[in-house]
C-alpha cells in the first residue's frame, strides 16, 4: 500500500553560508511509506527489544512515568519505523515496544484508508530538518562546537550523527528520563543485536535538570559546559511545550549565558492553527543576540 506525501509548498530555510535551502534539500532522506515496507520496519524495531533488561526497563516506563515523560517514547517509536527516512539505530530500544505497536497500527490505518498524512511524518521530517541543521552548523562553526539540546528526552543523535564526532554533547531533561536512557543503552549495547550501536560524538554528558528550573544553566555549567566556547543549541519539539513566559525566558537565558563566542539556537514551534512549521520567524528578547544565529522555523 501507498501513501501520497502531504501537498506542502516548499518550504525556505536560511543555511549557515547565508544562501536558501528549501525543505527538499535539507536533507537525503526520503518520506513515504507503503505497507509492505511498514510491516519490514516494524518486524525489525521488535527485533531490537529481545534483551529482557530492555523489556524490564520499559515495562518501568510504563508503571511510573507520567505523559510528559512518555512522549519522549513516542518520538523515539516515530524514528524507529520512519527508518527509510531517519536511521536511528537506538530508536527502536528507546521507545519500547508500546509505542511501537501503537505507531505502527495507527501507520498502517492511515495508509489504508489513504489518509493524506501518515502517523509520524511530521516529526520525521523535523527530525531530517534539525540533523541538517546540525550539521551545517558545525561546518560553519568549526573549532569542535558544543552541542546542548534541552529536554533531549530519548534523542540519540550523538549515537548517530557523524558530524558530532568532535564535539560535546550536552543532553539536558528530567533525571529520571535520562537516568532510563542511560540504562536502555547500556542494556542494549551490552546485547549482540546492537554490537553496532556505538557512541559518535567526542563525548555525552547527561545534565539531569528541568529547563523550567531558574538554576538550569549553572547546572549545565557544572558538567562542563564552558560559555567562551562556540555552542549549537538544540530546542526540538519543546518550546510549544512552555507557556510564552516561559518559552521568552528560556531563550533570554540562552543569550545571557553566552560570551564572545558564536552561537547557533535551532528550534521549532506550533503556529496558532496547531500546524507544525519550519518556516523562517524572527524573534526578540530583552537582551542581546549579536553574533547569536537564530534558525526557528515549522512544518506546516
Amino acid at each position: 500500500m501507498s501513501s501520497s506525501k502531504p501537498e506542502e509548498e516548499e518550504k525556505e530555510a536560511p543555511c549557515m553560508n547565508g544562501e536558501v535551502a528549501t525543505e527538499d534539500d535539507s536533507s537525503s532522506g526520503e518520506v513515504g511509506v507503503d505497507e509492505a515496507e511498514g510491516e519490514r520496519e516494524f518486524a525489525a524495531a521488535m527485533a531490537q527489544l529481545a534483551p529482557e533488561g530492555v523489556r524490564a526497563l520499559h515495562a518501568r516506563v510504563e508503571a511510573e512515568w507520567g505523559p510528559v515523560l512518555q512522549s519522549a517514547c513516542q518520538t523515539a517509536a516515530v524514528r524507529a519505523l520512519w527508518a527509510r527516512t531517519v536511521r536511528d539505530p537506538a530508536a527502536a530500544v528507546l521507545a519500547g515496544e508500546r509505542y511501537l505497536r501503537g505507531l505502527h497500527e495507527k501507520m498502517r490505518r492511515d495508509v489504508r484508508a489513504g489518509a493524506r498524512e501518515v502517523h509520524g511524518v511530521m516529526i520525521a521530517v523535523r527530525t531530517l530538518w534539525f540533523d541538517a541543521r546540525i550539521e551545517a552548523a558545525v561546518d560553519a562553526l568549526g573549532g569542535e562546537p558544543q552541542v546542548v539540546i534541552l529536554g533531549a528526552g530519548m534523542d540519540a543523535r550523538a549515537y548517530r550523527l557523524n558530524c558530532l564526532k568532535e564535539c560535546t554533547v550536552f543532553e539536558l531533561d528530567f533525571p529520571e528520563l535520562l537516568e532510563m536512557k542511560s540504562d536502555l543503552l547500556h542494556e542494549a549495547m551490552s546485547s549482540a543485536n546492537h554490537q553496532k550501536l556505538t557512541l559518535m560524538a567526542k563525548s555525552l554528558i547527561g545534565v539531569p535538570s528541568n529547563i523550567q528550573d531558574g538554576d538550569w544553566v549553572t547546572k549545565l555549567q557544572s558538567c562542563g559546559y564552558v560559555p567562551e566556547r562556540n555552542t549549537i543549541w538544540v530546542l526540538e519539539g519543546i518550546i510549544y511545550y512552555l507557556h510564552h513566559a516561559d518559552a521568552m525566558q528560556v531563550l533570554e537565558t540562552i543569550a545571557a549565558s553566552r560570551s564572545s563566542a558564536c552561537t547557533v539556537l535551532l528550534a521549532d514551534f506550533m503556529n496558532r492553527m496547531r500546524h507544525h512549521s519550519l518556516q523562517p520567524c524572527t524573534i526578540s528578547t530583552m537582551t542581546p543576540l549579536s553574533s547569536c544565529c537564530l534558525l526557528l522555523g515549522s512544518l506546516r
